[in-house]
């Protein structure tokens, strides 16, 4: 158990559909729990830096264009730990998306972005509450006319 909160990263991946990139884990915490490619903060590391090295680490591309989307509390009471989740959206990358992770991911999907499956990582479904994340949803349905 930590005593203090722990710094993590999330990225939102979406494609020419709309549709999310989300990862089913395997963690013992958020177990078979869907969320997008993310993880810890390294000492040292800059919060960008977290999301490309977790983005490549998890699936196998560079990333090349991020932005700021917002920032979760993310409290996982049974395990007794505070997370706080710094979440970007990739808005460009290369290399293909493959599961590289195979130890962290059992499987990895796209979703609608009005379809999301039920069963959501903590962190992630904190995410989808927050007005940031609604207005940017909202912006994308807009843009993409769909």
């Amino acid at each position: 158990m930590e005593n203090r909160p722990i710094p993590s990263v999330g990225c939102i991946i979406i494609n020419d559909e709309n549709e999310i990139f989300l990862i089913q884990r395997k963690q013992k915490i958020g177990h078979l729990s869907w969320a997008p490619p993310g993880g810890h903060i390294e000492l040292n590391e800059k919060v960008e830096d977290a999301v490309a090295r977790e983005c490549g680490e998890e699936i196998g591309i560079k990333i090349t264009h991020l932005k700021y989307l917002a920032y979760t509390d993310d409290f996982f009471a049974n395990e007794g730990w505070h997370y706080i989740t710094f979440w970007y959206v990739c808005e460009g990358y290369t290399g293909k998306i493959y599961n590289k992770a195979k130890d962290e991911i059992y499987k990895s999907n796209w979703f609608s972005l009005n379809n999301l499956p039920d069963n959501l990582f903590l962190a992630f479904r904190n995410l989808t509450q927050k007005p940031e994340f609604i207005m940017w949803r909202a912006q994308q349905m807009i843009s993409r006319h769909i």
